[in-house]
């Protein structure tokens, strides 16, 4: 019992200190540093949004899953620490968060209904891994993976030669323009290698403990990144490797309060020095500064601030009804304000435009965001919750039926709730492998015959 309280008192304590430590640096970073994109946090917390903050988090940590044993729980803390913490915190902070709040409540019902839903499916299969722990394992076909990985490789390789490595990390969105695919065709490869290949290779190097497969897998992301300078490309290696160390060292023991602990000691590491972007150089630590920059601003500020921001632009130009997911764009028309017709159906464009002017820039945010927010507001997001809970539930059920290796399938969903935490659901199924992994998942141990 004594231990039972201890632990308890102890996660806690742990998420308390990173929900602090996302409030400060949104105060004396993101405030100072990156106000003019809309970090309006000059009020700082005051005692209603504290104790919203405390009442939602007493009251939703109890049902987090406690380890990360299946894929689902590995998606769903993903999603839980890195886009729903900040998300409420950081929405709380702006000076306006009053007109958020029937938002936020509507995020804090659908993260309940994704937790809710899968969890028959995670005990199901957690006791599944007990009882039949001699039972062997599969994996995807080895041949599938590694062709497209190498196909995809050679192509951006020799196609995209010319811009490998010409830039400066002071100024990367010239190399993002010329990086750019060139076609819808090119577009799709690319997020394909990124997120299915690649991230392929490196789940089955580690699993089947070839360790060509993985530096192959990282090789992927790295090409990526130095022709199209997009410095997220790099945090999906990087986090895939800190999830298989936690998995390695604490293996049937790789508890989900480890996450807060671990992103807690992350910010403090980045919070040490601050400084903004044009002092890089003049600091004297261009890499510290920009991996300050990539993980307090594009890792955890970026996403909380567009779900506000979706709600500022859809519930003033009108919401999409869904009708911006592919087919349906393409046929239906627009049916938000037709003054973003050239925009449409892209709405990273369209929020950019009407926050900030520029409708060259791509303001993508979470599947919360960009899916529900956009689509009917709160509503949406409850409807999109339930769908993904549907989907994670399915890989679940699929991973225990089909005695698919679990940790090779926690790597890829651990993927998938990355990309979901800077795109949307759609895209995610479509485009970075969500539907073709359930495909593989579905496909797998099955012997087809000819009569």
């Amino acid at each position: 019992m004594i231990n039972l309280l201890i632990d308890n008192a102890f996660k806690y304590i742990s998420v308390f200190i990173y929900i602090y430590l996302i409030y400060w640096s949104g105060i004396n970073y993101l405030y100072e540093v990156w106000n003019y994109w809309g970090f309006n946090y000059e009020l700082g917390m005051n005692i209603y949004n504290s104790f919203f903050i405390c009442f939602i988090f007493i009251f939703i940590q109890p049902i987090i899953p406690s380890k990360l044993d299946t894929p689902s729980s590995v998606a769903i803390n993903y999603l839980y620490y890195i886009v729903f913490i900040p998300t409420i915190v950081l929405t709380l902070l702006q000076v306006n968060f009053y007109e958020y709040i029937s938002e936020l409540i509507a995020l804090c019902i659908g993260f309940i209904l994704i937790v809710a839903i899968t969890k028959s499916s995670r005990d199901k299969l957690k006791l599944s891994i007990k009882n039949n722990k001699e039972t062997s394992i599969n994996l995807p076909n080895n041949f599938i993976v590694f062709f497209g990985f190498v196909l995809c490789f050679i192509y951006f390789l020799f196609t995209k030669s010319s811009l490998i490595g010409n830039f400066s990390l002071l100024d990367v969105y010239l190399q993002r323009e010329l990086g750019a695919a060139n076609s819808a065709i090119e577009g799709y490869l690319q997020t394909w290698f990124i997120g299915f290949f690649s991230t392929g290779m490196i789940a089955l190097g580690i699993v089947k403990k070839k360790f060509i497969f993985t530096l192959m897998g990282f090789s992927g992301f790295a090409l990526v990144f130095l022709y199209t300078a997009q410095r997220s490309v790099l945090i999906l290696p990087l986090l895939l490797i800190l999830f298989i160390i936690g998995a390695r060292i604490f293996k049937d023991n790789f508890k989900a309060i480890y996450i807060p602990l671990a992103l807690s000691l992350i910010i403090i590491v980045f919070s040490l020095s601050i400084s903004e972007p044009k002092d890089y150089a003049i600091d004297g630590n261009v890499l510290y500064f920009g991996a300050q920059n990539l993980v307090l601003f594009r890792l955890i500020g970026v996403p909380a601030l567009l779900f506000s921001q979706y709600i500022d632009t859809f519930s003033y130009i009108g919401h999409t009804y869904f009708y911006h997911i592919k087919p349906f764009s393409m046929f239906i028309d627009i049916p938000i304000d037709r003054a973003y017709l050239d925009s449409w159906p892209g709405l990273g464009y369209i929020v950019s435009e009407f926050i900030y002017g520029d409708s060259e820039n791509n303001a993508n945010a979470n599947f919360f965001a960009s899916d529900g927010i956009a689509s009917l507001g709160g509503t949406g997001v409850i409807i999109v919750s339930i769908i993904l809970s549907l989907w994670l539930k399915t890989f679940d059920y699929l991973t225990k039926v089909r005695h698919a290796d679990v940790q090779f399938f926690s790597i890829i969903l651990l993927s998938q709730a990355f990309f979901l935490s800077n795109g949307p659901f759609s895209l995610i199924l479509f485009s970075f492998g969500g539907l073709f992994w359930l495909a593989v998942l579905f496909l797998m141990n099955i012997k087809f015959k000819l009569r």
